[in-house]
């Protein structure tokens, strides 16, 4: 392939020892490919293969991007999690893998021995993209403005309220830990 080419879904773009996989494209088996209709397009000094798309193309994440989510299941090292809406494309729906993980490592600023005391199924969190390239995704809520943006009571399903560094619930009482985003309770997905 040439830069500025028409390619096709599945096209070659090059070998993954010459080129990484950017916008656009995918990696396969040591080989990558164009993921959608468009023009191939090669950083050389970056060494990636991107594809412009020359068609409105539904938004998939990548590496970077901040992300809706809502937690689905709870490994003792993992919250596994869905991925729901993508920054700056809230109108569309999401594409591609919409299965995600934050592992514990990457769910706080400091050292977290209980993953439970960060999340609960069914908290809609804010996340970071850190890996893209496989499925499933792996996210990140170090930052300070990430984290559970919504949660319910474990006891009561009653959206929970923040009190100090703590989440109380307003109809039962039940006093609950979360990493929550810098702005939690005031009704802001960005």
């Amino acid at each position: 392939m040439k830069d500025g080419e028409f390619v096709l879904p599945g096209s070659f773009l090059g070998v993954a020892e010459e080129f990484l996989p950017g916008k656009g494209a995918y990696e396969e088996d040591g080989k990558v490919y164009a993921a959608t209709i468009g023009i191939a397009e090669y950083d050389m000094k970056g060494r990636k293969a991107h594809v412009n798309p020359v068609v409105s193309q539904p938004p998939s994440p990548s590496m970077g991007d901040v992300v809706i989510c809502q937690v689905v299941a709870m490994r003792e090292k993992m919250a596994l999690v869905e991925i729901l809406a993508l920054k700056d494309h809230e109108d569309r729906e999401v594409t591609g893998s919409t299965k995600a993980r934050i592992y514990i490592s990457q769910s706080s600023p400091r050292y977290v021995k209980d993953l439970s005391d960060e999340f609960h199924i069914n908290d809609v969190v804010r996340a970071r993209v850190k890996k893209a390239h496989k499925e499933p995704l792996e996210l990140s809520t170090v930052e300070n403005n990430l984290g559970v943006i919504r949660a319910l009571c474990t006891k009561c399903r009653t959206v929970l309220k923040v009190k100090g560094n703590v989440l109380e619930c307003p109809n039962c009482g039940n006093i609950e830990m979360r990493k929550l985003a810098s702005d939690y309770g005031k009704g802001q997905m960005w």
